[in-house]
């Protein structure tokens, strides 16, 4: 295998997300109500005077969050009274075994990602430089020019999946409060720092809306 070809298959196993050293979060069977799937993946709802909905996006997560692939949930809260509801991110709250999860906010997880993709990008030149000087004197213009090619469309698969990823950061919960009117909506991707969350444990995602709790529960199992 040459060096071009090892090293894009390299990027595109963390491009694609492999579940190496990954753990799983599933739903407990303590949680008040079973599951609905979407995808086949959990799709839980709380209603009370108002409804909230979570969807686990993340059966199996990274270790470590840089990874690109942390817990990750979309949250959907609906105001069902006839005043206006008031809901600000700070009115989440996860705890493992516990204690406190944090929130990745939308502007790490972005930096992230940017910072990531330059670094794949530079990867692949980086690989394809390094084959064209251990070939030399032997490499021809055909060799060569083979090489720039393979290069080139690793780099395009990168930038076409760092794009995908920017846009779904977007999706992320990022202003800090929201003013909903009766009937209305409002959703995003809510996304957890994974080193807070204890293995073996169980999990609880909390959403307060107004003094009433919206309460999911999962645990995260090796």
């Amino acid at each position: 295998m040459n060096s071009v070809t090892g090293l894009s298959l390299a990027l595109l196993a963390v491009l694609l997300g492999g579940c190496t050293d990954a753990r799983a979060l599933k739903v407990s069977p303590m949680n008040p109500v079973a599951p609905a799937y979407r995808q086949g993946r959990p799709w839980l709802e709380s209603t009370k005077r108002n409804q909230v909905a979570l969807w686990l996006l993340t059966p199996e997560f990274k270790n470590d969050w840089r990874e690109l692939l942390p817990p990750a949930f979309y949250l959907a809260v609906k105001n069902e009274s006839r005043e206006p509801l008031e809901f600000s991110t700070d009115d989440i709250m996860v705890t493992s075994d516990g204690r406190p999860v944090r929130l990745i906010s939308y502007a790490e997880y972005r930096a992230e990602i940017v910072a990531l993709g330059g670094a794949w990008l530079r990867g692949v030149q980086q690989g394809a430089d390094q084959q064209k000087k251990m070939e030399s004197p032997y490499l021809g213009l055909v060799e060569e020019t083979r090489i720039d090619y393979a290069a080139q469309d690793m780099s395009g698969a990168i930038t076409d999946r760092w794009k995908q990823l920017l846009d779904d950061a977007r999706l992320m919960l990022d202003r800090k409060s929201y003013t909903l009117k009766p009937g209305e909506v409002v959703g995003g991707i809510v996304r957890l720092r994974p080193e807070d969350v204890a293995p073996d444990r169980p999990l609880r995602f909390t959403v307060a809306l107004n003094g009433e709790l919206h309460e999911f529960l999962f645990d995260a199992v090796h």
